[in-house]
């Protein structure tokens, strides 16, 4: 409901009153959008110590098709959480 309702029907809504107008868009769904889908889905409310949706065992990225996003670990604990990845990817092949 929530992707229906908060991020592809307002989306197209937007596109269609772009092409009547022949104005170009370059309208998407936001990062935080994908985050709060996520977050749906998972069941994962996420960390209160930030503000926005930070999920608090998951990632979640986005990035155009062709375009790119940087993914950063922290000094203390990112050889344990790419272990954890790793092993999160695998199981989707």
């Amino acid at each position: 409901m929530f992707f229906h309702a908060y991020m592809y029907g307002p989306l197209q809504g937007k596109l269609r009153l772009y092409r009547a107008r022949g104005v170009h868009s370059v309208a998407k769904a936001l990062s935080s959008d994908w985050e709060v889908l996520a977050s749906i889905l998972v069941k994962d409310v996420g960390k209160k110590l930030t503000k926005g949706v930070d999920l608090s065992k998951h990632e979640v990225k986005s990035a155009e098709n062709g375009g790119a996003y940087e993914y950063q670990y922290h000094k203390n604990t990112g050889k344990a959480k790419l272990a954890r990845d790793m092993e999160v990817g695998s199981s989707l092949l």
